[in-house]
């Protein structure tokens, strides 16, 4: 099924319309011909890296905001000059602020996996996986991929509609497969975005509910053990005590780490952000 284009042709953008969309390999960004020979690139989620980018603006499709940019290049050909572009720092040194949540990241995880060695001699076990919980919009995601980069490792997103699936049994298919994956990709992070819809605790599952306890079970026998193949395991949910005792026994997602509001650096990022190219009062006070 081809996803329908987020700017339809003829869509006038700052004077300039929108001819068609470009063909790209990329689920995230989206590229799209103008009339005046140009090109535009438009982000799908909005992503602290792209900060750092030229002319950049909003474009608002309905209730949705995107961040764009047009430019004299083709960057759906050339995803990699565009990564190399965008992101300006890469790992923790692009997250504003958030010392202790980062703290927390190295002493747990990063520091462990960076020195295997060590951990080895002081019978350090290796994290097979972390969950991220909190209030939703605090940037779970955005710290998940920061945490893959400031380890060098690939990063494989999974949503619960990705493992979802009509056929019954499919959805441990889907798992296995997922896994297959980060073992090819090694070292890799997965990311599992709002797990408690997947691991919901199975006593509070339906009898009809056969096939999730299935599920459940599948991702518990990929878990255990995963940290000695490179690969790391990272859950998201808003809803801590809903996730099944099991997930968060030792040697699965024993260590639990809270992503709240962000802090007075990345508040001030997020300003910085969003009032870009607009005008401001001089009555504002610069902190």
């Amino acid at each position: 099924m081809i996803k329908k284009p987020i700017l339809p042709n003829g869509y006038i953008i700052n004077g300039i319309k929108i001819n068609h969309k470009v063909p790209s390999a990329s689920k995230k960004i989206e590229f799209y011909g103008t009339s005046d020979g140009r090109f535009l690139t438009l982000f799908l989620e909005e992503i602290f890296e792209y900060i750092e980018l030229e002319d950049t603006f909003y474009i608002t499709v309905g209730s949705k905001r995107y961040f764009a940019f047009i430019s004299d290049t083709n960057y759906a050909n050339n995803l990699a000059e565009l990564k190399k572009r965008s992101f300006k720092d890469s790992g923790f040194a692009s997250v504003a602020g958030m010392d202790k949540l980062k703290e927390e990241l190295r002493k747990h995880v990063i520091n462990v996996l960076k020195n295997k060695k060590n951990g080895e001699r002081f019978k350090v076990s290796l994290p097979n996986g972390i969950l991220l919980y909190g209030p939703p919009g605090c940037g779970k995601t955005f710290i998940a991929r920061k945490l893959a980069e400031e380890l060098g490792y690939a990063f494989i997103e999974v949503r619960h509609s990705d493992i979802a699936s009509p056929y019954i049994h499919g959805g441990v298919g889907n798992i296995a497969a997922i896994f297959a994956s980060a073992r090819k990709n090694a070292p890799c992070v997965i990311f599992i975005d709002e797990i408690d819809g997947l691991g919901q605790e199975r006593g509070k599952l339906s009898v009809d509910s056969s096939y999730k306890q299935e599920e459940i079970n599948e991702l518990l026998s990929h878990i255990n053990g995963i940290g000695k193949e490179d690969i790391l395991v990272i859950g998201a949910t808003n809803e801590l005590d809903k996730l099944d005792k099991a997930l968060q026994r030792s040697g699965r997602f024993d260590i639990k780490i809270e992503v709240g509001p962000p802090d007075l650096k990345a508040r001030m990022k997020l300003f910085e952000m969003y009032l870009k190219d607009r005008a401001t009062s001089k009555l504002i006070i610069k902190l």
